[in-house]
Order: C-alpha cells, then structure tokens, then sequence
C-alpha cells in the first residue's frame, strides 16, 4: 500500500520510519511523510492522489480532494475530532475513517478547567492590572467552589470534566443525546433545555458536525 503522512502528527520522521520499518518491509507497504499544511486543493492532490491510506491531523479534507484519490481505501486522523474530513465523501466510496479515540483526554479536560477558574477569578485581567501598577481589587471574581456546571456532551471528554468539576465542589447538570451508563461522576441527567437554564457554567464537548440545536 500507498501510505502518505500529509501532516506532523507529533513524531519525527525518523523516529515513525524506526517504529514501522519492519511492518512497512515486511508487507510490501511505501510510506512518505510531507507537510501539506497551506496547500490549496489541488496542490494537495498532485501529492496524495495515488495513496491508498492518507494520515493527517487537523488539515482540512475535502470531497475534491478525496474523490481524486481512487485507490483511497483508509484516512486515519491522529486526534478525536473527525470534522474537516468530508465523512458523506468518505461513505459513497466505501472509505474507513479512523480518529484517535481517547486522545488527549485528560489535556483536554485539565485545559478546561483551567479556563473556567481563570475566567471566574478574572486571572488575565488582574495579572494585567497589576502588572501595570495598578491593583486587584476590583477583579477579585468568584469560586468555582458551589458552581452548577452543565456539561454538553457526555463522551470521554465530557465526563472526564464531570469529575475534575465535582472534585471542585461543583454541582454537575449533563446532557448527551446518546444514552449510556455513567457509574462514577456525580452528574445529573437533563434535557438541553433545563441544563442549560440552571446552569451557572456550560462547557461544550461535543463534534462540531453534529445537529445541535441552541434555539
């Protein structure tokens, strides 16, 4: 197979070419790693239009792109986000799309928690201020501590947030379209419309892609 790395995953090329040399030599495979980050449409086809497996992150994907690739048979992204690789493109050809399922989870969850305490105490205004000879005092902000957050999105993500926020001293609404089990967060289940009405704070985990309705 034709395998063609188009974007930096966080590897080295050689550290990735190390890792697959013998399953690359042992089957026959080519791979070749490039960086096509900035490259109109059909640039990126001049490169791609022979792989058989494209791997990529966050470079958007296009129908174009992939129907001139006819031997396309795999895309893998090497993060969870799915959403700028053209998936009804990927259906009518029968190509087997992959995310990284479980990536960055805890990255992902930490960061957000971050942001909701740095929004609360207003840390960037008052580092601001004070920096510039002034005080804090009129930017003091608020706990997190007694707050109600509504969490959009129950995956991986979603709860993983669920329980840094109830480590917090949070009360934690949620509301997820698909229903499955939660046995160790402290979250009450509710429809969108009453989370997001109680609640103090809403965080969104959820694809963009996806028919959400916020009216």
């Amino acid at each position: 197979m034709n395998i063609k790395i188009i974007e930096p995953i966080g590897q080295s090329e050689a550290a990735i070419r190390s890792r697959l040399r013998d399953l690359l030599e042992t089957g026959g495979h080519h791979l070749s790693i490039c960086d096509t980050r900035g490259l109109t449409d059909a640039d990126l086809i001049q490169k791609v239009s022979d792989a058989d497996v494209l791997l990529l992150s966050n470079r958007p994907l296009s129908r174009k792109v992939i129907e001139a690739c006819p031997d396309l048979k795999l895309i893998c992204v090497a993060f969870t986000g799915i959403d700028h690789v053209d998936q009804d493109a990927c259906k009518a050809r029968g190509i087997v799309l992959h995310n990284a399922a479980g990536y960055a989870v805890h990255a992902v969850s930490e960061l957000t928690i971050g942001l909701i305490i740095a929004l609360l105490r207003r840390v960037v205004s008052a580092d601001a201020t004070v920096r510039a000879g002034g005080d804090n005092r009129e930017l003091v902000g608020n706990e997190l501590f007694g707050k109600t957050l509504g969490v959009i999105g129950c995956g991986a993500i979603g709860l993983q947030v669920a329980r840094l926020a109830n480590a917090f001293g949070c009360h934690v609404l949620g509301f997820e379209r698909h229903v499955h089990r939660i046995e160790d967060v402290a979250i009450e289940r509710l429809e969108l419309d009453e989370l997001l009405s109680r609640s103090d704070i809403v965080s969104l985990h959820l694809p963009r892609c996806a028919t959400w309705r916020f009216s």
